[in-house]
C-alpha cells in the first residue's frame, strides 16, 4: 500500500484487531487500543508467536499522529511478508491487511470501539431510591426462615418405601416341647422291645 495513504484525517475511536493462525489453523484474537503492540517469541510481546522461526521481537505496529499504524519489521532473522510484499514499513487502514511470518499469518483490521456506543449502565438515582439494604441480622432471619421451609417440605414427602412388617414368629412352649421329645423317646422304647421279643420268637421256632 502506498504510504501517501497515511496524511488521511485521524479515525477516532478505532481499535487495532489482530487475528493469529498457524499453517491455516485460528489461534487467537486480541484488540488493542495502546500505542505500540509489539509481536515476536518473547513472552513479554503483546502478540507472542512461540515458533523458533521468530525473532524475539519481530515486529512492531505504532499509533501515528494521523491516527493510523505503521507496521515496521523489527530487523527480524527470517524477515515478514504483508499483503504477500516484504515488509520494511507500511500502514494499517481500515481494510483488512494480511502479515506472514513463518507458519503465522496475522489478519489485520481496524475496528470501532463499541464501548462508546454502548449505554450508561449505571443506576439511576431513581433505581438507587428502590434499592433495599438489608442489615445481617435481616439477612440471617431470611435465611434461618429458608432453611426451616426447606426442612418442613421434606419431612411433609411421603415415604420412599412403606414399612412392611415381618410376621412374628411362633414360638412353641417350653412344656408342650418337652412332652413331645418324651412321648416320642416313649415310643421308640416299645418298638424296640416289640422287635426284640419278635426276633426271640423267630428264633425259638
Amino acid at each position: 500500500m502506498s504510504t501517501a495513504a497515511s496524511a488521511q484525517a485521524p479515525e477516532p475511536g478505532r481499535l487495532l484487531r489482530i487475528r493469529v493462525s498457524l499453517n491455516g489453523r485460528p489461534l487467537k484474537s486480541q484488540i488493542f487500543d495502546k500505542d505500540v503492540v509489539l509481536v515476536g517469541r518473547d513472552p513479554e510481546c503483546d502478540v507472542v508467536l512461540d515458533n523458533t522461526g521468530v525473532s524475539r521481537h519481530h515486529l512492531k505496529f505504532e499509533l501515528g499522529p494521523t491516527g493510523f499504524y505503521s507496521v515496521t519489521d523489527l530487523g527480524s532473522a527470517n524477515g515478514t511478508l504483508f499483503n504477500e510484499q516484504p515488509l520494511k514499513k507500511d500502514f494499517i487502514y481500515s481494510g483488512g491487511d494480511v502479515l506472514q511470518i513463518g507458519k503465522f499469518t496475522l489478519w489485520v483490521t481496524r475496528e470501532s470501539d463499541r464501548r462508546a456506543d454502548e449505554p450508561d449502565r449505571r443506576p439511576t438515582p431513581e433505581a438507587e431510591a428502590r434499592t433495599t439494604v438489608l442489615s445481617a441480622s435481616e439477612l440471617l432471619k431470611i435465611e434461618q426462615e429458608a432453611r426451616q421451609r426447606r426442612v418442613a417440605s421434606i419431612t411433609a414427602l411421603p415415604s420412599a418405601a412403606p414399612v412392611v412388617e415381618k410376621p412374628a414368629v411362633r414360638r412353641e412352649p417350653l412344656a408342650s416341647s418337652w412332652q413331645t421329645h418324651t412321648a416320642a423317646l416313649l415310643v421308640g422304647i416299645l418298638v424296640g422291645i416289640l422287635v426284640e421279643r419278635l426276633i426271640s420268637f423267630l428264633i425259638g421256632t
